[in-house]
């Protein structure tokens, strides 16, 4: 897609005012959490749901993505072959196989978010990623208090057993932000159907949400899939299975290392303040010009003290021009200063278009978990606190 001006209007910003302050039960975000939940729960314990989350119940995420690569495999008629029996691929043939199936999927994807409005998409897959960030920043601590909205209540239900016992958070997280940074990307560069016939569906309900997400998790499958071929020995290759149930099943050697890694980490913990954050702030002012402190002091005075207002809400919108001026003044520094930091906090700039990607890794202004700020016509649109401060 080429540079095009995304515009807000206004059954869009009444949406963003209206849920950005705090969810109810009713809200299909917080329905899609409590079905990832309970999908996690229902795989990894021999537990019964509470009520609250039992109508809920699906499979999980990563078993929803082997569905679907099993049933693209099955629509290409690949497992008519009978691999690996029929004869032996090489890493450059499995390779060559999963990127046939990646780009099904793929299309899929697309398809699903050309349902929708465009900008509707793009907030709503902000708020979620607000409410991803403030629920890594405040599990498994006490933080919060009170009950804002139904985001806290869930934290605090989180908070109440050990997560570890269901879910790692860091995976469990992890999946869930890795997936809204390829959707996001996709909305931000896809080239939509211009059929003014065409009616879109007005808004996103959680089990539909739970199918873009089940895809989009498909797509990190493979693409971890690819990741590790070279790892293989020629006698694993031969082991790697093929079906409709679940997908492409590797042998179960290839990720005992990063399970392992996962469970001796677990309990690790950062200090904030410590040297090594420090050396790489250091790093971080020397490659982008700019020092993130800077950043960290505008987001901490109170909103009285800024024009841009971010306070309590998941999602904040303001004129183009005036975060990058209120920036300025509130912190003494010069508007090219203030350019700066904001241009390395917008995801879709000018060279985000002109290099679609097909891997998240890579440069932080196209990922969504780095770069929470998005351009609008006249506007800027950012996730609360920017992610609130950039903890996830």
């Amino acid at each position: 897609m080429n540079s095009q001006i995304i515009e807000l209007d206004k059954d869009t910003l009444k949406y963003m005012l209206d849920a950005s302050g705090g969810f109810d039960e009713n809200n299909e975000i917080f329905k899609f959490l409590l079905t990832i939940f309970a999908s996690s729960v229902s795989e990894n314990t021999q537990n019964e749901l509470p009520n609250l989350f039992s109508k809920f119940k699906r499979p999980s995420l990563q078993t929803k993505a082997n569905q679907i690569i099993g049933q693209n495999l099955d629509e290409l008629h690949f497992l008519e072959l009978d691999i690996p029996k029929t004869f032996t691929l090489s890493n450059s043939g499995i390779k060559q196989l999963i990127n046939c199936v990646r780009k099904e999927i793929m299309m899929k994807i697309r398809n699903s978010l050309s349902l929708y409005d465009r900008s509707y998409m793009i907030i709503q897959m902000s708020l979620l990623a607000s409410v991803l960030s403030k629920i890594t920043m405040y599990l498994n601590t006490d933080f919060i208090q009170e009950e804002r909205d139904c985001i806290d209540f869930l934290i605090k239900q989180f908070n109440r057993i050990n997560t570890y016992t269901f879910f790692d958070p860091r995976v469990f997280l992890g999946e869930l932000k890795t997936c809204l940074e390829l959707i996001v990307n996709e909305l931000l560069t896809m080239e939509l159907l211009e059929d003014s016939q065409f009616q879109k569906i007005p808004s996103i309900n959680f089990q539909a949400m739970f199918d873009l997400f089940g895809l989009s998790f498909s797509i990190i499958q493979l693409d971890s899939y690819i990741d590790v071929l070279p790892f293989l020995k020629e006698q694993e290759r031969d082991e790697i299975q093929f079906t409709r149930g679940e997908g492409i099943v590797f042998p179960s050697r290839i990720f005992e290392q990063f399970s392992k890694y996962i469970s001796e980490t677990r309990d690790e913990i950062v200090i904030i303040g410590d040297k090594k954050i420090d050396i790489i702030m250091r790093y971080l002012e020397k490659v982008k010009k700019v020092s993130p402190s800077i950043l960290e002091k505008y987001l901490s005075v109170t909103d009285d003290e800024r024009a841009f207002k971010l306070g309590n809400n998941y999602v904040s919108v303001a004129e183009r021009d005036l975060l990058v001026n209120d920036l300025a003044l509130n912190q003494r520094i010069s508007v090219d200063t203030a350019k700066l930091i904001i241009e390395n906090l917008t995801l879709n700039n000018q060279e985000f278009y002109r290099n679609k990607i097909e891997s998240l890794v890579g440069e932080p202004n196209k990922r969504m978990f780095r770069s929470p700020l998005i351009n609008f016509f006249e506007f800027r649109c950012s996730s609360s606190l920017f992610h609130f401060f950039g903890i996830y």
